[in-house]
C-alpha cells in the first residue's frame, strides 16, 4: 500500500510539474502586436497557426528565442526572430517614432549638474516636416543651424539622438541602434519587420499625467532641485505628426518642403547603370 501510494504521489507530482511547465512556457511566450492596414488579412505563422486580422492592431503569442516566419494572404514568407521580449510585427510597413516622456517633480530650482549632461538637439523628419522639441525652436530659426540638421537628415533616417554607451548590449542579436537607449526621438523605418520592445508605453496605451518613483532616504536635495525621470513611448509616425502639431506647448513642427526641393535640384543626377 505504501509503495502504491508513493507511485501515485510521484505520478501526481509529475502531472502537476507538467502543467506548471505548460503554464510557465505560455506565460513566457512574448506578446507580439501585429500592426496591419485595417483590413481583414490571413496570416499564417510557421506554416501552422492561422490568424485572421480584424483591425489595425491584433496580438499573438510566439515562442521565445526562436526564428519565425509569416505569410500574409499567401505572400512570400517574412522571416524574423523573437527573443524573450514583446514586440511589434510590422506587416503593413509603417514607420514608428520612439520618443521620450519627461516627468518632473515640483522642485523650485533646476539642478546645475544637469548642465554637464550632453544631449543632442532632438528632431525627427516625418514626410516633409521637421519636428523638434520646443526648447530648440529658436535654434532652428537660424538658417545655418537648420541646414546642418538637413545635412544630417540626408545621411540618416533616424532622429538625432545620443546613445548611452554603457547601456549597450553588444551580445544582442538585434540592431544596436534600435535597442540602445536614447534621448529625444528615434525613427524606426518601414523596412523593419519585427521591432523588439524597448519602450515603456505601448501603441494606443495612455501616458499617465504623473508617476510614482522610489527615492533613496539618502537622496540629499537641500535646495529642492527639480527631479526628472524619463520614460519612452512608441507611436506610428503619422500619428505622432498629428500629435506634435496639436501639442504646440511641447513641440514645433516645421514645413521643410521648399528646402527639400532646393536640395533635390542641387543634388547631382544618379549615374545610369
Amino acid at each position: 500500500m505504501q509503495q502504491k501510494l508513493l507511485k501515485k504521489t510521484i505520478l501526481n507530482s509529475l502531472i502537476i510539474i507538467f502543467f506548471i511547465s505548460l503554464v510557465s512556457c505560455r506565460r513566457d511566450n512574448p506578446k507580439i502586436t501585429i500592426v496591419g492596414n485595417g483590413k481583414s488579412d490571413t496570416l499564417i505563422f510557421n506554416s501552422e497557426d492561422t490568424l485572421i486580422t480584424h483591425g489595425v492592431l491584433d496580438t499573438i503569442r510566439l515562442s521565445s528565442y526562436s526564428n519565425h516566419e509569416v505569410t500574409i494572404n499567401g505572400s512570400k514568407p517574412l522571416k524574423f526572430r523573437v527573443s524573450d521580449k514583446d514586440g511589434i510585427l510590422n506587416t503593413s510597413k509603417n514607420e514608428f517614432i520612439l520618443f521620450n516622456v519627461e516627468f518632473q517633480s515640483d522642485g523650485t530650482e533646476a539642478n546645475p549638474m544637469e548642465a554637464l549632461e550632453i544631449h543632442a538637439d532632438s528632431y525627427v523628419k516625418i514626410d516633409s516636416f521637421l519636428i523638434c522639441k520646443k526648447i530648440f525652436e529658436k535654434e532652428l530659426q537660424d538658417t545655418n543651424k537648420l541646414n546642418l540638421v538637413l545635412d544630417s537628415i540626408a545621411v540618416s533616417k533616424n532622429g538625432n539622438y545620443k546613445t548611452s554607451y554603457h547601456d549597450r548590449d553588444y551580445s544582442s542579436y538585434y540592431d544596436e541602434d534600435l535597442t540602445a537607449s536614447f534621448y529625444g526621438f528615434k525613427k524606426i523605418g518601414a523596412s523593419n519587420i519585427f521591432i523588439e520592445k524597448t519602450w515603456d508605453y505601448d501603441l494606443n496605451e495612455e501616458i499617465p499625467e504623473e508617476i510614482s518613483v522610489q527615492t533613496s532616504n539618502n537622496n540629499y536635495n537641500p535646495k529642492n532641485y527639480i527631479q526628472k525621470t524619463d520614460k519612452t513611448a512608441i507611436v506610428m509616425a503619422k500619428s505622432f505628426l498629428r500629435y506634435a502639431t496639436i501639442n504646440i506647448s511641447e513641440y514645433v513642427v516645421i514645413n521643410i518642403n521648399e528646402q527639400l526641393k532646393k536640395r533635390a535640384k542641387k543634388s547631382p543626377p544618379l549615374a545610369k547603370q
